[in-house]
């Protein structure tokens, strides 16, 4: 079929309006979408029943209960081969890590072993937990005292260290309330890609039931591009009483 000069133009001119549309559209695909919990929160499972990490071995030989090879606990979760999984491309980085939570100090140590340039900054609220674990003089780490369950204190000492992280982990007192005020706090001493990790999650308390993580959160969405819970299965796993192998992730 022939087309006259301006038929001709007319049809070119369609076909660039078409290709114009085609790129608005595929370029609004590439663009980062906002965040939205779209009325839940994600759950990743991961069983590592099979997967014996080096950050395992690091965690029973620190007698961690984040290792599920770790017998000597009295319980046992099975979050070091779901962290050697996120974690493995960091080990050689300078990273700055924070963890509410030091008891016996066996996670610092465990840290301390897999990542090779890391400085750790360790919080608790019981002075002699801190004291005992000063003593073993483990290279690279800082200890604070702080209250997490004081949203004024909490802040206080993380504008005092004025530090922002990479891997930001709670293992504290397992609080619901405690857990918000870490993540509202540290929000903001997160680096670009970095973790927030609640450790310690009920699956069958009511204080810890999902609408209420999902409620809260949605104040913090604005703060990371990604929140999601992962059940971390192991057959290892130990808890006497109530499971609590759940993990909330946030990534700034």
């Amino acid at each position: 079929m022939k087309y006259s000069f301006n038929e001709y133009v007319i049809k070119i001119l369609e076909r660039l309006k078409i290709k114009k549309k085609l790129g608005l559209i595929i370029d609004n695909l590439n663009k980062p979408k906002k965040f939205n919990l779209n009325g839940k929160i994600k759950t990743i499972t991961i069983d590592t029943t099979l997967y014996e990490s080096e950050l395992c071995y690091f965690g029973k030989k620190f007698n961690s209960d984040k290792s599920p090879l770790n017998f000597e606990s009295p319980s046992r979760h099975s979050y070091t081969g779901v962290y050697n999984l996120l974690f493995s491309g960091l080990k050689n980085n300078q990273v700055d890590i924070a963890e509410f939570g030091v008891l016996e100090n066996a996670s610092v140590k465990m840290w301390s072993s897999f990542f090779h340039n890391a400085k750790i900054f360790a919080f608790d609220n019981d002075l002699n937990f801190i004291n005992k674990a000063k003593r073993e003089k483990v290279e690279n780490v800082n200890y604070y005292i702080t209250d997490v369950s004081n949203k004024t204190k909490l802040r206080d000492t993380m504008n005092e260290i004025n530090q922002k992280f990479d891997i930001v982990i709670d293992d504290s007192n397992h609080i619901f309330e405690s857990q918000m005020n870490i993540i509202e706090i540290c929000s903001n001493f997160i680096k670009q890609n970095g973790y927030l990790i609640i450790e310690d999650i009920y699956t069958s308390k009511k204080a810890h039931e999902e609408k209420r993580y999902l409620e809260k959160l949605e104040s913090f969405k604005k703060d990371f591009k990604d929140i999601f819970f992962i059940e971390c299965k192991h057959k290892n796993n130990y808890k006497k009483f109530y499971p609590n192998h759940k993990v909330l992730v946030l990534r700034k």
